[in-house]
């Protein structure tokens, strides 16, 4: 059984694929049980995972909902390379909603949605939960639903999990926090429906916003920037605000970290008890910039971690040591600043230290063995190098002296694995240059 709701139901319909999943959806009866599913997956009360203590909650930026960044697929997948680079190397489990069943009822109602919308918006996240399987995440990817709490019991939630202010306090400074930068570009206008696109530096992707004018509003019928920033604003308020507080539940029901895109971030320390000079180890681990190879997947970050677990475990040891030491004694810095530091004084020097030794044994090893290259002749195994010296006419050369260079450099080598960043050295691009 699938830990995913929608890949449970995806394999309770012996669907294995995404072109199984459309020709699915485009069948009433399909849709129907998939209605059915999410009414009764909406239902249900959400539980921790004993397994995400101290852990961490994949919050706005990061969850792989969609809701506040791009939703098409390809963006959705690039999210999941994302949240397993930012949280491998600390985390071994991340809490994230994917599609939230109150998410996916909600646009079956919609009626202004049209029916290829509607599939293409699941479809998209059918996509990310096979691709999740497919590269070995599924165990390390946990999906949960967020608490759900109608607007008239979100300040209730809000105390009772520690934010200072309920819904409407934050909806209003938050949206008093947007206004100034946004951007409006109109794109469709009729009598009807005005749509434009929304920038803002805060926003990692600019959001469409349909703005129905009131007929009965004269007002409100000439539409202009400040309109649509105006209504933007508290409608985007609203929504984070609500992200905010659920987000923070869910973190709290798993004791667990949050972790979130910067902008919300600020946002969340305003309303916390978490003082801003305060940081967790979660906070550094978020931040820590580790050195691998451009365009590196999640899929080959997982399998390294699992076929090399034991240099893993000792990354990992020696990374959480660094992290929870340099955050407890922090004063008057941020997590930033301190990640910076992680990698200055740990990981950099470790890995230049590698490097060095990894090039002197190799260099050590080939100007020994030089004797035996010049004189034209090899053997190539240290098997036949043990008993059998090479004979030249005129000249015999002994061959304990190159296998004991060999045993050297092989030794040598052992050493250099021992070392707590030898697995993040052998994931990085410096390992191929020595491979």
């Amino acid at each position: 059984m699938a830990q995913y709701w929608l890949l449970d139901w995806l394999d309770s319909e012996g669907v294995k694929n995404v072109k199984d999943a459309r020709k699915l959806l485009t069948e009433p009866n399909g849709v129907k049980r998939l209605i059915e599913r999410a009414k009764m997956e909406a239902h249900k009360q959400v539980s921790a995972f004993p397994e995400a203590a101290e852990q961490v909650v994949a919050g706005p930026g990061f969850d792989l909902s969609g809701q506040f960044s791009c939703s098409n697929s390809p963006c959705l997948l690039k999210g999941v390379d994302v949240l397993i680079g930012r949280t491998w190397h600390y985390f071994d489990k991340v809490v994230a909603t994917g599609l939230d069943p109150w998410r996916l009822l909600a646009r079956l109602h919609d009626r202004q949605q049209s029916d290829e919308k509607l599939t293409n918006f699941t479809l998209n996240h059918i996509e990310v939960a096979f691709h999740v399987r497919n590269i070995g995440a599924e165990s390390t990817i946990l999906f949960s639903k967020k608490p759900a709490y109608c607007a008239d019991h979100m300040d209730e939630l809000a105390k009772q999990i520690g934010l200072h202010g309920g819904l409407t306090r934050m909806r209003d400074e938050l949206a008093e926090y947007l206004r100034p930068g946004a951007k409006v570009e109109v794109v469709s206008r009729t009598p009807e429906k005005i749509i434009a696109v929304i920038t803002h530096h805060q926003l990692e992707t600019a959001q469409i916003f349909t703005y129905r004018p009131d007929p009965s509003n004269e007002e409100l019928r000439e539409f202009s920037e400040y309109t649509a920033v105006e209504k933007w604003s508290q409608r985007a308020a609203q929504n984070r605000a609500k992200a905010l507080i659920e987000n923070t539940a869910l973190a709290k029901l798993n004791d667990a970290a949050l972790g979130q895109a910067q902008s919300f971030d600020s946002q969340y320390r305003r309303y916390t008890k978490q003082r801003s000079s305060e940081i967790s180890p979660a906070d550094v681990a978020l931040n820590v910039t580790l050195p691998l190879p451009e365009g590196i997947s999640a899929r080959e970050i997982i399998a390294l971690r699992s076929h090399h677990a034991a240099d893993f475990a000792a990354f990992q040891l020696a990374i959480r040591k660094a992290i929870k030491e340099k955050a407890s004694a922090a004063t008057g810095t941020n997590a930033t600043k301190i990640a910076d530091e992680i990698f200055d004084d740990l990981i950099q020097p470790a890995l230049i230290n590698i490097d060095r030794k990894i090039t002197s044994a190799t260099e050590s090893l080939a100007k020994r063995s030089a004797v035996a290259i010049a004189i034209g002749s090899a053997v190539t195994t240290i098997g036949l190098l043990a008993f059998s010296p090479l004979v030249v006419p005129g000249i015999v050369v002994g061959a304990g002296g190159i296998l004991t260079n060999a045993y050297d450099h092989i030794k040598s080598r052992q050493e250099i694995k021992l070392s707590d960043m030898y697995f993040l050295w052998h994931l990085s691009a410096r390992a191929s240059k020595h491979a």
